[in-house]
């Protein structure tokens, strides 16, 4: 499709959001972070529609300002984490924006779109955490990941709409409604906010086709993104976005235990937490060759068990040769920040190491 120059929308949209929340007398359930989380996924995926479809540079002035209102929004979002969040790392999404156009240069739009498509599941990784005072911060999908996502898609849609390209928009809107969903769901889960159905319902998002249609939703659930309360409940876990309940600090983690996140010197890192007896561990923060060989983002990497203090022997995911993904053993020994993980199947590596991260 020969290049054309894409809507310029929402360019102007955050700091006006910015001055409202400076001079808006505060309301008792007002969400101001999920409404930026929104707009930083809108934004994301404009910019990642427009790529893909018009094969845009970097350099085109409406991408710009795709690029610069996402960064602005996970500066702000950074800007009013408290704790037990505050040193959530939102630094690695702004970096990975700032240098978007030195690291895809002369690159295909295709992979260009890939790259901001990994900048939304980088931030969509870091925003889908909990905090129990009984376990501290773990992984799991909740409201702020689903709200990412809505923003995101509804921005894919716009684009698409606009473009008339019929394949794009109807992926995007098929997404969309499937990140209301994963909404309502984490809501019930785990009490974070998301409004009811009947709301989302009331959207009309199912009925959405034309450009004006999408257009006409960004402020809708921009809104619903603000007025979304959660439970308040002492025994519920709650989201970067939720209220600070208490200011019980998260607990240290026994010397011997995986649940957590582990860095890996190469850059990659394991999520653990427990599913049943068993202990799960996701991947994350993905190296784009990694992405390319079909390991992707919170895919499920080991399944352990422990056998002893420190000592866990499971499964971890391999690709072969010929593309497909095996399990194949592994064993884990924790010693305080230090996780040494061994493979147990022939032309494994003998021995790799991660840290803790706190």
């Amino acid at each position: 499709m020969t290049p054309t120059r894409a809507p310029r929308i929402l360019v102007a949209t955050l700091a006006a959001v910015a001055l409202a929340v400076a001079l808006s007398p505060a309301r008792v359930h007002a969400n101001e972070m999920q409404r930026l989380i929104v707009d930083a996924g809108l934004n994301l995926g404009l910019w990642q529609a427009q790529v893909a479809i018009f094969d845009a540079p970097s350099t085109e002035p409406s991408q710009v300002g795709y690029a610069s209102n996402a960064y602005a929004a996970v500066e702000m979002i950074r800007a009013r984490l408290r704790p037990p969040f505050e040193d959530l790392d939102l630094q690695s999404v702004l970096d990975d924006i700032e240098r978007y156009p030195q690291r895809t240069e002369g690159r295909p739009a295709r992979q260009r779109a890939i790259a901001v498509q990994q900048i939304h599941d980088l931030l969509h990784a870091r925003l889908s955490l909990l905090y129990l005072s009984t376990v501290g911060i773990y992984a799991a999908p909740n409201c702020d990941g689903a709200f990412l996502d809505v923003g995101y898609h509804l921005g894919r849609a716009q684009m698409a709409a606009f473009a008339g390209d019929g394949a794009t928009l109807a992926n995007a809107r098929s997404m969309l409604l499937q990140a209301v969903r994963s909404g309502l769901d984490a809501a019930s889960a785990t009490g974070c906010g998301f409004n009811l159905e009947a709301v989302w319902d009331g959207l009309g998002i199912d009925r959405a086709g034309t450009f004006a249609d999408y257009q006409g939703l960004v402020e809708p659930i921009r809104n619903t993104a603000v007025v979304a309360s959660p439970r308040l409940d002492l025994g519920d876990p709650w989201s970067p976005t939720d209220p600070v309940r208490d200011a019980a600090p998260p607990p240290v983690p026994d010397p011997a235990d995986i649940v957590g996140s582990w860095r890996f010197e190469s850059g990659e890192r394991t999520t653990f937490w427990h599913d049943g007896e068993r202990i799960v561990g996701t991947w994350h923060d993905l190296r784009p060759e990694l992405l390319v060989l079909g390991y992707a983002e919170g895919m499920e990497s080991f399944r352990l068990d422990e056998v002893g203090e420190g000592r866990y022997l499971g499964q971890t995911t391999v690709r072969g040769s010929d593309g497909v993904f095996r399990w194949r053993d592994v064993r884990v020994e924790v010693s305080g920040d230090t996780a040494v993980f061994g493979d147990l199947f022939d032309g494994g590596r003998a021995r790799y190491e991660a840290r803790r991260e706190r």
